[in-house]
């Protein structure tokens, strides 16, 4: 429990959901476009998920157990928000 082990970037999505309710996200204050995706990623050599959201640019793809990999943001910020999103990758 004392060591760090490397993980992802890669991974697979262990549950998501479609939401198709625009609201105005906390975080940003910006209204959140929809649909939008949201899920648990499990990273290649990870126990645990994360939760972060899924580009719906084909809903089709998006299932459990699908592969994934993050989209980085231009500007990082060593922030959760330097992931953008996760997109579907077959």
């Amino acid at each position: 429990m004392n060591d760090w082990v490397e993980v992802g970037p890669k991974g697979i999505v262990g549950t998501f959901t479609i939401l198709r309710f625009a609201f105005i996200d906390p975080e940003t204050g910006a209204q959140k476009p929809v649909p939008y995706g949201y899920g648990f990623i499990k990273f290649d050599g990870a126990d645990t998920l994360f939760q972060h959201y899924i580009s719906v640019e084909d809903e089709k793809k998006i299932k459990v157990g699908a592969r994934v990999e993050p989209v980085f943001s231009k500007d990082r910020k060593a922030a959760i928000r330097d992931i953008e999103y996760f997109k579907v990758i077959d």
